[in-house]
């Protein structure tokens, strides 16, 4: 009974109640107590006051509230459904962009942008319009169920309007997050790629520079005369100033090897062993110069005494050839000996003097003559009698 009451209006509902108390009471009532009575009376001066103020129920009534019932279960039914679907998408996108792999290059990170931004133009858009048309639902069924008097649905838990919001604030503040991250991700491995190629450029420098020098400095090349050597020792000295200046190279590499950010690229260790063989590799070619260094000396060395050598060859072939000639025995020499044979002979103490040292001095040469035949040539030559 109570079932059907729900089909009518509220006043007709109460006056069938009415009716209903009416009679009970009265058919209960043995004989006529006053308290009963009271209430009896009481109800049929409700039921005259329901029954004037109340025109009569029209029949399309029962139907109408049956619409309702139904509108009002197609409505928690769509909501729910609705309501659900916003849930789990907001879910998944936060999850999605609060562990989202950022990537280990620019280009990566440039990919995730463009994501980004295609799905705040795109996706998110799509969902905001279906959050607005489930609250517009909400506010509907919420109103039909006023006009009706009906009681104010309660959705379950997690989809009702008050929690949705909440969790999409949550949505836009991980998406807030993740769009600040990639930016400055970005900025970074820009930054890092710009000095990874300035690294790599004056690698491939100073590779040719070592290059070149460990082929002079393994050529065996040390210079087959004085000039050259010191011409070698020349260039190695322009060498040195350039080492210092390739180290001060290898410092910048350094620099750049540990640009802020760059431990989460995917050049990062690639870099640091570049920088690693550089560093060894110019190091090595410092040792290999010091050598070459050490060489030169000495063949500067040797061709300084070779020299010396050599004007004593020279000198000792010139002596040779004087005396192998016998150009120390000339027909002027001997009239000068004879004349000073004569003047000392005939001449007084004074000319006899000069004359007698003019001639020890052409003595003296004589016997230079076979002391340098004996002293400086080879064992064995035969000399010139």
């Amino acid at each position: 009974m109570y079932a059907r009451l729900s089909l009518l209006c509220a006043r007709c509902a109460a006056l069938c109640c009415c009716l209903c108390c009416c009679f009970v009471l009265l058919f209960q009532c043995g004989q006529c107590v006053t308290p009963r009575a009271n209430r009896v009376l009481a109800c049929l001066l409700t039921l005259v006051a329901v029954g004037v103020h109340c025109s009569p129920c029209p029949p399309t009534r029962p139907l109408q509230a049956v619409n309702i019932t139904r509108t009002h279960d197609a409505w928690i039914a769509e909501c729910t459904e609705k309501a659900t679907a916003l849930r789990d998408w907001i879910a998944e996108t936060k999850t999605a962009y609060g562990e989202a792999e950022l990537g280990n290059t620019a280009a990566d990170i440039k990919a995730l942008l463009d994501g980004f931004n295609e799905y705040l133009s795109g996706t998110k858009p799509t969902w905001k319009q279906k959050r607005v048309e489930l609250a517009g639902l909400f506010n509907a069924f919420f109103a039909s169920a006023r006009n009706n008097d009906r009681p104010l649905y309660k959705a379950p838990a997690g989809l009702n309007p008050p929690e949705l919001s909440s969790q999409w604030a949550a949505l836009e503040e991980a998406e807030g997050l993740y769009e600040r991250t990639i930016r400055a991700q970005y900025r970074t491995f820009v930054t890092v790629e710009g000095n990874v190629a300035k690294l790599d450029a004056k690698v491939a420098k100073l590779n040719e520079w070592m290059g070149a020098q460990e082929a002079v400095f393994s050529s065996g090349e040390y210079g087959a005369s004085l000039t050259a050597t010191e011409t070698l020792i020349a260039a190695y000295e322009a060498f040195e100033t350039q080492l210092a200046q390739q180290q001060q190279a290898v410092a910048s590499l350094k620099v750049w090897a540990a640009t802020d950010g760059i431990d989460g690229h995917a050049q990062y260790e690639a870099t640091q062993a570049t920088v690693a063989q550089v560093e060894e590799s110019l190091a090595a070619i410092a040792e290999q110069g010091a050598q070459y260094r050490e060489y030169l000396g000495l063949t500067q060395e040797s061709h300084d005494k070779l020299g010396q050598l050599d004007e004593v060859s020279t000198w000792m072939t010139q002596k040779s050839e004087f005396f192998g000639e016998g150009k120390y025995v000339s027909m002027p020499r001997c009239l000068c000996c004879c004349f000073f044979l004569v003047v000392f002979v005939l001449g007084n103490l004074a000319l006899k003097v000069a004359f007698f040292g003019m001639l020890l001095c052409g003595w003296v040469d004589v016997v230079g003559f076979f002391l340098c035949r004996v002293w400086f040539l080879p064992p064995g030559t035969v000399t010139q009698s």
